[in-house]
């Protein structure tokens, strides 16, 4: 992915609700929490605007962050903390310099990757910037060719484009030729390779730049360009060989003024035929559509209403299935449909469904005008993600000051606790379940023994509750799965009161019931046989004649989750076939009021 123009989101969003009204908005969805957050300091910084990968400045085995302040300065960051590692001041007052950052490949030897500034208001026709990645230094200045041209509206780091040994560079010019131009530089000598001109009738050629990796088989990576069309009906993006220039895909927008273009990235292989493949967003009409790298074909395109699409990234695998998964954002839009607070969603490069959304904090923060996908931040090996939300405030008096998120790629459930662990079986029953990234899939479900929770509402990363379904009595395991991942309680819940039965039934024999109960509960239990047979020999010790075919008997309070009754069958051999039904009343101590207590299963006793 590489930075563009956001200048219209950001006003829309500053311009706040005359963009999107969500009737009856709520609460935001669950929000997950961040590895690390940054803040902007100051009012209409912006913080986040533009964002891109950097190598590890900071010698901590962790990548880090360049981040680009337009008309003020440009950040690095540490990836592994957020902490501010050096900045770097504008060149010139009101020259755009932050406007475009991008890694390139290591060019001054010194081990480090450098990195390219663009301003595109600097000089006459906008400037470029070359720096050292170890030192800072300024290694190199690049001008635009003509008044007005806005050159270094994006930069990119290339490949090795003339095959020197060396990665290239790219520098855009969206306003060269009136269409806009793509130059490409060599790594090694600073020097032109070629100049890439938009056809006539497309417009903003140049406002997205990146690297599509080798698309047409020549061994040299290849140029990917958008041409977002800015205040005309379509908009373009282009695939061009890095070694000739020659074009190699052409796509056009299918609706009108839908910013085609805008953002794009190049994706891992996804469709097995070891050529990487194309995302290109286009938030205008909030669609993002993902291109074949090699026959250029659709594979996807992805539709929503809040801006989906404005902007893109490839992340790495995050969720371990062997392909490269992808972000796109919706900056006006939320996981759960309340406010718009504006998202980002993670989609398997395997299956192309969505596997993660994560929510902004506040309606129209902004939250997703960048996405980036910077590797591993936390050490864990799994493939993290960076958001940003340029229009979030410090407070009323700090407006548009932004906020920088880090949050973990390790998404899978970590199911630890349920409050209670045991409930009554005949009806639901409000749950508290706890564990760590509980809070990044919206289609979480929750069973109990193979039944389906109801009401199930993430509170947290942390904390989910809902309502156990009504089931059979006895242990059953919890399980709480999601599409990328699930976990599971063995025996996790019991569902009481419950009873089981132990022994032979024989006239004359010993059986031995088995009350699942929970501690401290009062048991009333009650046998039964069906008229006109009689019973007649009291099972139990003490019981009491209650109906004519109906005993009942009040067993001793349970000191634990189990109370064991030994019932002696009656001897008369006329009785096989006889069946019994034994069910119990369980609950705190009652004496005439049953409102708190429940009735156990129906347990059937059949004599042999």
């Amino acid at each position: 992915m590489n930075t563009v123009h956001r200048f219209v989101i950001l006003r829309t969003l500053v311009r706040s609700g005359a963009f999107l009204v969500v009737a009856g908005s709520g609460s935001a969805s669950a929000i997950q929490e961040p590895l690390w957050t940054i803040d902007g300091q100051e009012r209409n910084e912006c913080l986040g605007e533009r964002i891109a990968c950097f190598d590890d400045v900071d010698a901590d085995q962790i990548a880090d962050l360049l981040v680009g302040l337009p008309f003020c300065e440009v950040r690095i960051y540490s990836g592994r903390t957020g902490s501010l590692i050096d900045c770097l001041p504008r060149e010139e007052d009101n020259d755009g310099f932050g406007q475009a950052v991008a890694c390139c490949a290591d060019l001054d030897g010194d081990q480090v990757q450098d990195f390219l500034v663009g301003a595109h208001f600097g000089g006459d026709g906008g400037r470029a910037y070359l720096y050292s990645g170890k030192t800072r230094a300024l290694l190199d200045t690049f001008s635009g060719e003509a008044l007005g041209e806005e050159f270094g509206f994006a930069v990119a780091g290339l490949g090795d484009a003339d095959r020197d040994g060396l990665g290239d560079f790219a520098i855009s010019g969206c306003y060269a030729n009136f269409s806009g131009s793509v130059y490409v530089y060599s790594g090694r000598t600073h020097q032109l390779l070629r100049r890439i001109d938009g056809e006539s009738n497309a417009r903003c050629f140049g406002a997205a730049v990146d690297d599509a990796g080798d698309l047409d088989g020549d061994g040299t990576p290849d140029l990917l360009i958008g041409a977002p069309a800015l205040g005309s009906p379509q908009g373009y993006a282009y695939v061009y060989s890095g070694f000739s220039g020659a074009l190699i895909h052409r796509w056009v927008a299918t609706d009108r003024y839908a910013w085609f273009g805008y953002d794009l990235s190049r994706i891992d292989d996804l469709d097995g035929d070891g050529v990487n493949e194309c995302l290109i967003g286009a938030w205008g009409y909030s669609k993002a559509f993902l291109y074949s790298g090699s026959s250029g074909a659709l594979i996807r395109a992805y539709e929503d209403y809040g801006n989906l699409g404005a902007s893109v990234d490839g992340i790495g695998d995050m969720n371990l299935d062997g392909k490269e998964d992808f972000l796109i954002s919706e900056p006006i839009s939320n996981c759960d449909g309340s406010a718009p607070t504006g998202r980002a969603i993670v989609y398997s490069g395997a299956s192309l469904e969505r596997l993660y959304c994560f929510s902004g904090e506040n309606a129209y923060d902004g939250f997703g005008v960048q996405v980036h996908g910077p590797g591993d931040l936390n050490g864990d090996r799994i493939a993290d993600l960076v958001v940003s939300a340029p229009v979030w405030d410090i407070s009323s008096e700090q407006h548009t000051a932004g906020r920088i998120y880090a949050y973990s790629g390790l998404h899978r459930p970590d199911m630890q606790a349920l409050s209670p662990v045991r409930g009554r079986y005949d009806s639901t029953l409000p749950i508290l379940v706890q564990g760590d990234h509980l809070a990044t899939h919206p289609d979480l479900e929750i069973e109990f023994g193979g039944a389906l929770a109801t009401n199930v509402v993430i509170v947290d990363d942390h904390t989910v509750t809902c309502d156990a379904p009504v089931h059979a009595t006895g242990p059953v395991d919890v399980v709480l799965a999601t599409p990328v991942g699930s976990d599971s309680l063995e025996q996790g819940f019991t569902f009481t009161p419950a009873i089981s039965m132990e022994g032979t039934p024989q006239p004359g024999s010993l059986v031995l019931l088995h009350f699942l109960v929970e501690p401290g509960d009062s048991i009333f239990a009650v046998l039964g046989v069906p008229p006109p047979v009689d019973i007649p020999t009291p099972p139990f010790d003490g019981a009491l004649c209650i109906a004519p075919f109906l005993l009942g008997v009040l067993l001793p309070t349970a000191a634990s989750d189990q109370v064991d009754l030994p019932l002696t069958l009656p001897p008369d051999a006329s009785l096989s076939g006889l069946s019994f039904l034994l069910q119990a009343l369980a609950g705190p101590s009652f004496a005439g009021d049953t409102r708190d207590a429940s009735w156990t299963n129906c347990l059937e006793i059949t004599i042999l």
